[in-house]
């Protein structure tokens, strides 16, 4: 069946003026969830009872939706249902309209059905909605959600839909994994690094759409498909569900793909482009703050000067948007010159000469700035070493934690979460470093004592001739490289 549901407001929702009661006492203010009228109204039926009674949400399986007119209208209100069949449905129609189910108490009026195309094995379900705003007159729209049957019912998903599902559900798995390792191995530093954030917004996305996706499952199995011929059953959640899953996707795709930057950020191009966007974030903040602030004050001037008159100024939103507009080339110079003749020239040019010419302008500056900043600083490699880096940055970036954990466990004797060797190495290099320091300072001594000065300390003191002679001697027996490549006045 069809299903109309109607939000009314109460009939004293507001008040007129004593001084223009006399013109008309009766008031019917714009719909909120408070002034919604909950009485029930029409002719009484057999049991005494008025024929149209008012639904709360929950009986009805409805949420709430945002009108054309910007208005939230609750799930709630009087609900009919209309048979299919055309005589059924003129005979209902035909009473509705005798016994005045539309008056002056009604804010929208909803009709939803839902649709099943046999040749696509598509579903569809169908909201065609009549808005009748406070202002007087009528907004009509409609809204379609479609989604193939097998979004509904699991048992008509194909074996390879439901294993490639699965395969990127285990591939977002493991690298969660990876990164929890990752966490674990660096500790606080881990969240030094701005990508980790990217990656992390990229997997909270997959988790949201897994959940979205397998609740079209939940509600259809819990309210029965299909319907039966004489009864209307209401699928807002589960369709609701496929839809918000699709702007989660198409979200995350964005995301999915920008990620390459992370892995392509060796290549010259790409670490020109990166190293541009760094680099003028700093420049690109002020500059937001500055545009923002122009942006808002043309934004109530053309609220407060066209709002009354044109749609496209009718709200703050809608006024921001053509402005926005405005930048990219929309032309409105006509309309707003008919309605105001002074103001609509002075803020037509004012707004295209500072935002057009002056603030777009700066923008292309510091980007171009900050490229040939960026050209200074990134070293020209040839393509060979370029790809080298890539495998490398990969490589490094794909290695799961337990492979990372292995590496470790076999090296870290102590179980302090170093490598052995790296350790052994380090303390070789400091023992030899603190023998080398103690061999100067000995032979300084010697040196102080037989030319009958006292010793001045390492060799930070002013030492001369025999001594400066020496402490060259272990500097290149120790530093080789760094003597060879001295010059004569270094050696001397």
């Amino acid at each position: 069946q069809i299903r109309l549901r109607q939000l009314r407001v109460a009939p004293d929702s507001c008040s007129v003026p004593d001084m223009l009661q006399e013109y008309g006492k009766e008031c019917y203010a714009p719909y909120t969830s408070d002034v919604e009228d909950r009485t029930g109204y029409g002719p009484f039926d057999s049991t005494g009872q008025r024929q149209w009674r008012w639904y709360s949400d929950k009986e009805l399986n409805e949420g709430t939706y945002t009108g054309r007119s910007w208005v939230t209208y609750e799930g709630s209100g009087f609900n009919v249902t209309i048979p299919t069949n055309r005589e059924g449905a003129l005979r209902r129609l035909a009473f509705l309209q005798d016994n005045k189910w539309v008056d002056l108490q009604t804010r929208a009026v909803f009709v939803d059905m839902l649709v099943y195309n046999a040749n696509t094995r598509l579903v569809t379900l169908v909201k065609a909605v009549i808005e009748f705003p406070a202002s007087s007159g009528c907004i009509p729209f409609l809204v379609l959600r479609t989604a193939p049957l097998s979004a509904l019912l699991p048992s008509l998903n194909s074996g390879s839909a439901l294993a490639a599902e699965l395969a990127i559900l285990i591939q977002v798995s493991l690298y969660i994994l990876t990164e929890f390792g990752s966490m674990r191995v660096n500790g606080w530093s881990y969240w030094k690094h701005g990508w980790h954030y990217f990656d992390w917004i990229n997997y909270a996305a997959f988790i949201v759409a897994f959940y979205l996706r397998l609740q079209p499952y939940y509600h259809v199995d819990k309210i029965g498909f299909p319907p039966k011929p004489n009864e209307f059953i209401n699928y807002e959640k589960p369709m609701w569900a496929i839809v918000q899953w699709r702007n989660v996707i198409a979200f995350n795709t964005v995301i999915t793909w920008l990620r390459l930057f992370k892995y392509l950020r060796f290549v010259p191009f790409m670490r020109l482009l990166i190293g541009t966007i760094s680099g003028a974030a700093g420049q690109v903040v002020a500059f937001l703050s500055m545009f923002f602030i122009v942006f808002w004050a043309f934004t109530l001037a053309f609220l407060l000067a066209f709002g009354g008159e044109i749609a496209d100024y009718r709200n703050l939103l809608q006024t921001m948007f053509s402005l926005y507009r405005g930048l990219l080339g929309k032309d409105d110079f006509d309309e707003i010159e008919e309605i105001n003749r002074a103001l609509g020239p002075l803020f037509f040019f004012s707004w295209t000469l500072i935002g057009s010419f002056v603030l777009l302008n700066m923008f292309v500056a510091i980007l171009n700035d900050a490229i040939e900043e960026a050209k200074n600083h990134i070293p020209k490699v040839s393509i060979g070493e370029t790809m080298k880096q890539a495998l490398e940055s990969v490589e490094s970036m794909v290695a799961l934690p337990g492979r990372t954990r292995k590496i470790v466990d076999s090296d870290d004797q102590n179980k302090d979460g170093r490598l052995a060797p790296f350790k052994k190495g380090l303390e070789q290099e400091k023992r030899k470093g603190d023998g080398l320091e103690k061999e100067r300072a000995h032979h300084a001594q010697i040196l102080d004592r037989d030319n009958g000065r006292p010793h001045s300390g390492g060799r930070s003191g002013t030492a001369a001739g025999p001594q400066h002679k020496l402490n060259l001697q272990l500097d290149t027996e120790h530093h080789p490289d760094e003597w060879m490549g001295a010059t004569n006045e270094e050696r001397m």
